[in-house]
């Protein structure tokens, strides 16, 4: 099923309106006729479906919709004419309706008549199947609740359906749901390796769901892969699960330290990438040799005396001194005291120096802060020297 490329549908001026249908009793009437064509006439239903419901509002929609669908899904499985009419009918409907509106009349329809449906679709028609996914509510998987159905076939069968849909082109909140329900599913070398595939996607949010899911899984191998990807939040979400499942005292931490430590020397990585690889292994309790004065160093005492002289934006300031104290150069020094010597706003962000007299040189430092001979840097020395611990 193509997605139209405009929202608004070009019959839909030709849509009946249904003024009574905003009441109680007109709703009841179309889901009685719903009803009525389900059980008796389904090629009418399929071919008016359309007409009747395209101009409702969703949840009418929905309301009519589900009652004939409660009558379809749960005919014999035998009854292959049921079949052929959910699927006309749903055919029908989408070409009435854009992705946005179909898919919020399948949100609004009962979970168990959604399951039932979303299962059908994945085994008949992957492009409306894609649509039912993203559309199924709330956390628990859909997969969790379609198991339970007489008509699962299985776990691989759903699973390479995943697989297919996530490589597709569908919407991305459509492969960003099947991403949720192969792990629901459980971990193989399969499913790592397809949502390790999605990493590398051009959608940020199916990006973000996958390296989040290799994570959930523990697949440790592919998130150390991901630490040279091309996307910089890719590498900076890799990397803090890596620092969380490398608290972990087990075999994994080996290797996360070992990728770690190998990144934190590769010239070929950007002086940012290393740094934070730094800081995780100090944050995992491993040692690093401070790094020589770089760009990045001044970078980072321009933004902290930008900071501390205007916005003394406490988060701001954290960062620029940490990346301070990953060298032991006189300059990082200099540009710490300097800003401890600002007397506005800097003592509302004090606790971000922390990481600086935590440092390489942090006694040194605190000892000749605290004998300053300005009484503001002496001051706000011994309150981190109480803070330090």
């Amino acid at each position: 099923m193509q997605q139209p490329d405009d929202k608004r549908h070009p019959n839909r001026s030709e849509r009946p309106n249904h003024p009574a249908v905003s009441s109680d009793e007109g709703a009841e009437t179309l889901e009685k006729w719903a009803r009525d064509a389900a059980t008796h006439d389904r090629a009418r239903l399929a071919l008016e479906v359309g007409a009747q419901l395209g101009g409702l509002q969703f949840r009418v929609r929905a309301r009519v919709l589900d009652g004939a669908l409660s009558i379809l899904l749960h005919a014999p499985a035998s009854d292959r004419s049921a079949t052929d009419a959910t699927l006309e009918t749903l055919r029908a409907l989408a070409s009435s309706l854009d992705l946005d509106e179909l898919r919020a009349t399948l949100e609004a329809l009962r979970s168990d008549t959604l399951a039932r449906l979303t299962l059908m679709l994945g085994q008949t028609e992957p492009a409306l199947f894609g649509v039912a996914l993203s559309a199924w509510p709330g956390a628990l998987p859909w997969v969790s609740a379609a198991r339970l159905m007489a008509t699962w076939p299985g776990d691989d069968d759903v699973r390479r359906t995943l697989f297919a849909l996530l490589a597709s082109d569908a919407r991305a909140s459509s492969r960003v749901r099947a991403i949720s329900e192969l792990v629901a599913l459980g971990s193989s070398s399969q499913t790592i390796d397809a949502i390790a595939s999605a990493a590398s996607d051009a959608v940020h949010d199916l990006r973000t769901a996958a390296v989040r899911a290799l994570g959930r899984m523990g697949a440790t191998a592919a998130l150390v892969c991901l630490l040279d990807s091309p996307h910089a939040t890719v590498r900076a979400d890799a990397r803090l699960l890596l620092e969380q499942l490398a608290k972990h005292p087990d075999q994994r931490r080996a290797e996360i330290v070992a990728s770690l430590v190998a990144q934190s020397l590769d010239q070929r990585q950007s002086p940012r990438d290393r740094f934070e690889s730094r800081r995780v292994l100090r944050s995992l309790g491993v040692q690093s040799a401070p790094e020589p004065w770089s760009r990045l160093h001044q970078d980072a005492a321009d933004g902290l005396a930008h900071e501390v002289s205007t916005l003394a934006n406490r988060v701001a300031i954290s960062e620029y001194v940490e990346v301070l104290a990953d060298t032991d150069d006189e300059r990082a020094f200099r540009a710490v005291r300097d800003a401890l010597a600002v007397r506005a706003k800097v003592g509302r962000a004090l606790a971000g120096f922390r990481a600086f007299v935590r440092g390489p040189r942090g006694s040194e430092a605190l000892h000749e802060l605290e004998r300053d001979l300005d009484a503001v840097v002496r001051e706000r020395a011994h309150e981190l020297s109480r803070m330090r611990g």
